[in-house]
């Protein structure tokens, strides 16, 4: 009997992030395959998707996401202080000490509406929630 010749192929497999605390900020991980795609489109669209209903982090703010807030937003300072405005929250002065601004803030009152949480995160727009990662599978 002939051996069966073996081919390599690369698929795309959509993961979920998973956030591991470093005793600074949330370090994002590489979670659990969800699903495998031929096409690196299919498995981007897959990804989008699945971010638009997927529950943001349980964090309790997203400055403890990273060292520099503007890896996880494509949005300036300004448009900051304009969406806290715009939800009737005080806005940051100091773009340099936001973590801060975040904990005075925050632990005021009542806390967050689900409409003003919602908000909020869509400003972070870089989070990612699931990723796209190449992987080569070899097929007999």
């Amino acid at each position: 009997m002939a051996k069966a010749s073996k081919q390599t192929i690369t698929v795309y497999v959509v993961r979920q992030v998973t956030w591991l605390y470093n005793d600074e900020w949330y370090d994002p991980i590489e979670g659990a395959g969800v699903k495998t795609f031929r096409s690196r489109e299919a498995a981007q669209a897959h990804a989008d998707e699945l971010s638009k209903t997927a529950p943001r982090p349980d964090f309790t703010s997203p400055f403890e996401l990273t060292e520099d807030w503007r890896e996880i937003t494509s949005h300036s300072f300004e448009e900051l202080q304009a969406l806290m405005e715009s939800l009737d929250l005080e806005a940051p002065t100091d773009e340099d000490d936001l973590f801060s601004w975040w904990y005075e803030e925050m632990n005021q009152g009542e806390g967050l509406t689900q409409e003003q949480t919602d908000a909020i995160w869509a400003f972070f727009d870089r989070v990612q929630l699931y990723t796209v990662v190449p992987a080569e599978l070899v097929v007999e």
